[in-house]
């Protein structure tokens, strides 16, 4: 939503400079200096509060050297702006989207599988109300199908990764939208093989693969190497049910 304060607005424009320079530490400070402003100014619950809230949590969600004891107040971070998002219209998906598949990450780490999971499925229906603007498709959209997978729900994840792919076909096309297809085809192939759909997840493999851009000459294509060892995941699979 537009900042109309021009107080909250100049420390945010401030706050997102020093984000973008990787200066988090500072810019931490002064997203903190915001939420106080807003708070001051709206009041503890007010939906201005939401984008200074997102803005400081994830000057703890993308940086790297944070302690585990840092993580605390970037989880109480993370839960306040979810539950200023709850009655927000499906057009704040995008915001539900980023606190929550990044505070699943925080709950994973903790030891809080259920609840990393339940932030996960927030997260993918906050997505999939999002209307033709807002449901758009990056990475944090593709990890959420690799949480799934690692939770053990590879039916959900396969449906998901399905949408996202339908998704990114009706975006304009370059190459981050082939490489978002690519990804998103890799973990419908991994959630294949986990249901034990092997033939499916062979010939699914095998296509990508095959419409997969030959790398420069010299180089090694890092996601080729994985779809060729997702591939012989599917083959010893198959090879052991033969056996069986």
């Amino acid at each position: 939503m537009p900042i109309e304060d021009p107080d909250l607005r100049e420390l945010m424009a401030r706050g997102q400079s020093l984000f973008r320079a990787k200066e988090l530490v500072r810019a931490r400070e002064v997203f903190r200096q915001a939420v106080l402003l807003a708070e001051q100014r709206y009041g503890p619950d007010a939906p201005e509060l939401r984008p200074c809230l997102l803005w400081v949590f994830q000057t703890f969600s993308a940086w790297q050297e944070d302690e585990p004891g840092d993580w605390a107040e970037a989880v109480a971070l993370g839960e306040r702006a979810l539950r200023l998002a709850g009655t927000s219209p499906p057009a704040e998906g995008r915001y539900i989207v980023a606190v929550a598949a990044d505070l699943a990450i925080y709950k994973q780490a903790m030891g809080h599988r259920d609840e990393a999971l339940a932030l996960v499925r927030r997260a993918v229906q906050a997505w999939s109300q999002g209307d033709s603007t807002t449901s758009r498709v990056d990475d944090r959209h593709l990890g959420l199908c690799e949480f799934l997978l690692d939770f053990g729900e590879p039916l959900e994840a396969l449906d998901f990764a399905e949408r996202l792919c339908r998704a990114v076909e009706q975006m304009p096309q370059g190459r981050t939208e082939s490489r978002l297809l690519r990804i998103a085809g890799y973990f419908i192939g991994r959630s294949l093989l986990d249901l034990g759909r092997c033939e499916e997840a062979r010939a699914h493999v095998t296509a990508c693969l095959e419409a997969l851009p030959a790398p420069p000459p010299g180089r090694e294509s890092g996601f080729r190497q994985r779809l060729e060892r997702l591939l012989g995941e599917i083959l010893l699979r198959q090879m052991s049910i033969i056996k069986a």
